[in-house]
């Protein structure tokens, strides 16, 4: 799991790097979040009862990706990146979804988080692997756009899926429980 998480990391890095943006001070943002997060789960205030304060921590991180997305810092990113490694970045989502195969065999995570359940993210990953070829080798750019919105539009209602998943697979009075 700390491989793919220092994966993903050193992806945001070299896109920083690319966008001409200060890394030292992404670096810095992205180990003082990691550093704030850490404290709050190194507490024990996610394991502590009620159960929202899991979701507190998950809404916390999935604004910030949202607003780090939507900020200047972000759309530089993505134009610096060529738009197939966009795609086969997703790619990480194969080791991911074994990682989380693995949790569950040991009873860290739910079942129904995994391909066995009812998590089919993994299918972003593979589709990464399949698209990200194509869209680096394809022209007209129409093409390169129409595979590239394709993915997205897939793996989006993958992630969605995901989300879906992860919460009915938490211990809240409207979820699977355990399962």
């Amino acid at each position: 799991f700390m491989a793919i998480l220092v994966g993903v990391l050193a992806f945001g890095l070299v896109l920083i790097h690319r966008a001409r943006a200060s890394w030292r001070a992404a670096a810095a943002g992205v180990l003082a979040w990691l550093a704030v997060l850490g404290a709050w789960v190194g507490s024990g205030a996610i394991e502590a009862e009620p159960v929202p304060h899991a979701l507190l921590f998950f809404a916390a991180s999935n604004i910030a990706a949202v607003i780090l997305a939507l900020s200047p810092l972000g759309g530089r990113m993505s134009r610096a990146a060529p738009v197939w490694w966009l795609v086969a970045f997703q790619a990480f989502r194969l080791p991911l979804e074994w990682v989380l195969h693995r949790w569950a065999e040991a009873g860290t995570v739910p079942g129904t988080m995994t391909w066995t359940g009812q998590n089919g993210d993994v299918f972003t990953g593979v589709l990464a692997v399949v698209c990200a070829p194509v869209v680096a080798r394809a022209h007209p750019p129409q093409v390169v756009s129409a595979v590239a919105w394709a993915f997205n539009i897939i793996g989006f209602g993958l992630l969605l899926n995901v989300m879906r998943v992860a919460l009915l697979s938490s211990p809240i009075p409207i979820g699977w429980g355990t399962q």
